[in-house]
């Protein structure tokens, strides 16, 4: 068995191949929920069980996915007659907390073997595909994506529909993560597509939602946050205005003089002496 594990945007993934027809077995006993997409498995014979579903000995199980919500106990063993391929996601506990506030009382996370995966593959196969990329524009990219993917899974298991915004607002979960993407990215320029993408929208859906949800567009909400942050830097008197533009991602200190005094009528350094 070939595996490959590596961690995006708080999931954890494990890719798993075997080349052979011998026989295994696994189990997990996850504190958070798993996914397990079996992208190309057959058996001749074996059995699969879940802590409260009966145990199937299905052998065609191609193209499905199994549901572990955290806490439940996934015991498996087969005797493959294929190639077998296999990807393994361990949910970030964050996400899976801010999704969780937005079911209703009918609706939870509940344990599920062999459902169709055709809802996730696509975002699924293209993650794993950005993982073995280097440039770190790809890995921007693969952030944004797993979070997508994450609440695609966690749609299949609960059935819960895609969050349309109340109003023309973003929900509550999807307000929240732009808000900390936006935060952990001050230094670097944020394209729409990127935040869009994170929440799952289209970019014209995407910034009207944010305008009637933060009161600006997507740029100025960024610049008023970055300039924010300049504040605090230039309050502390640690670092000089020309390392505080470089920390901050400007160009030179030119463009960010420009842009403070746009923001606030003072250029950082009479903000400073107040």
């Amino acid at each position: 068995m070939i595996s490959q594990a590596y961690e995006c945007g708080g999931l954890l993934v494990e890719s798993l191949v075997s080349r052979n027809t011998a026989p295994y077995s696994y189990y997990a006993n996850p504190s958070r929920p798993l996914f397990v997409f079996i992208e190309r498995s057959e058996r001749t014979e074996g059995e699969t069980r879940v802590d409260g579903l009966p145990s199937s000995a299905r052998r065609n199980l191609s193209g499905t996915v199994i549901v572990v919500p955290a806490g439940h106990r996934l015991e498996d063993w087969s005797v493959p007659r294929i190639q077998t391929e296999v990807t393994r996601f361990l949910l970030d506990s964050d996400l899976v907390s801010a999704f969780s506030e937005t079911l209703s009382e009918s609706e939870r996370i509940d344990a599920h073997l062999f459902i169709d995966s055709s809802s996730i593959e696509g975002n699924a196969q293209k993650l794993r595909g950005l993982s073995q990329s280097s440039d770190p524009g790809d890995t921007m990219y693969a952030s944004s994506l797993s979070v997508v993917l994450q609440h695609e899974l966690l749609r299949l298991a609960t059935g819960k529909q895609p969050a349309r915004p109340l109003k023309g607002r973003l929900a509550p979960w999807q307000e929240k993560r732009v808000r900390e993407y936006i935060e952990e990215h001050l230094r670097k320029g944020i394209p729409v597509a990127a935040l869009a993408q994170i929440v799952g929208l289209s970019q014209s859906h995407f910034a009207h939602a944010f305008r009637i949800s933060f009161g600006q567009a997507p740029h100025q909400y960024f610049n008023s946050r970055r300039i924010e942050a300049a504040k605090t830097l230039l309050a502390g008197n640690g670092l000089t205005v020309t390392e505080i533009a470089h920390d901050l991602g400007y160009h030179n200190v030119s463009a960010f003089t420009s842009s403070f005094r746009r923001s606030t009528g003072l250029t950082p350094s009479q903000f400073r002496r107040g």
